[in-house]
């Protein structure tokens, strides 16, 4: 293809030209466009996963293009594993979580907080409580990010209790819950009769 020599040596317009076919599904296109230019950079790769990872494909996804960034020389960064683990959330299993996970732990980007709160997030959404528990354990600070993640999983799981200890947490900590977070817990606490802890939100609110 002619106008492929247009920009086999413009990383910019082949960055877009793949980032275009892998939204659109297209893959194999994004493929050849990829192998066809003269270098390939973190930004190539980052839209290649997320391609494959979106349309499902997560053996390309998490193995071979894995394989072609380390011949690349390219290593993987917290944005990279930010926009996998979320699409890993939506349209994947905890298989292909722990997998990425794993290679989290590998490239050294498990103490990344924006890492951290998407992992505990998604083992939250699955309801694998106790890999989210430990994940949230070993994190060195908190704030109002993390701690919703945590609250609003317990939230979902049933886990009321739970979720009111961490709001006491929270107050202990200083960290201000959102408004729909407050709204929730007042729902935990009519549930779970436990007045004590809805008139302690009712003042934080007021």
């Amino acid at each position: 293809m002619d106008f492929l020599k247009w920009f086999e040596s413009n990383l910019f317009l082949g960055n877009s030209l793949i980032d275009m076919y892998a939204k659109c599904g297209s893959i194999d296109d994004a493929w050849m466009i990829f192998n066809y230019m003269c270098t390939c950079d973190l930004v190539s790769s980052n839209i290649m996963i997320l391609g494959h990872a979106k349309c499902g494909q997560w053996q390309d996804a998490l193995a071979n293009l894995d394989q072609q960034v380390q011949l690349e020389g390219i290593k993987l960064d917290p944005v990279t594993f930010v926009g996998i683990l979320k699409a890993c959330t939506s349209v994947a299993g905890i298989e292909e979580g722990e997998c990425v996970h794993i290679q989290i732990i590998q490239s050294n980007c498990k103490s990344d907080v924006c890492v951290a709160i998407t992992l505990i997030d998604m083992y939250m959404k699955w309801g694998s409580i106790g890999d989210a528990q430990n994940l949230f354990q070993n994190m060195p600070t908190f704030d109002v990010i993390l701690l919703n993640v945590v609250l609003f999983g317990y939230l979902k799981c049933g886990q009321g209790q739970k979720a009111l200890a961490l709001s006491r947490q929270m107050q202990q900590e200083g960290v201000q819950p959102e408004g729909v977070t407050f709204i929730e817990l007042l729902n935990v606490c009519g549930s779970a009769v436990a007045p004590e802890d809805g008139k302690h939100i009712h003042e934080h609110i007021t």
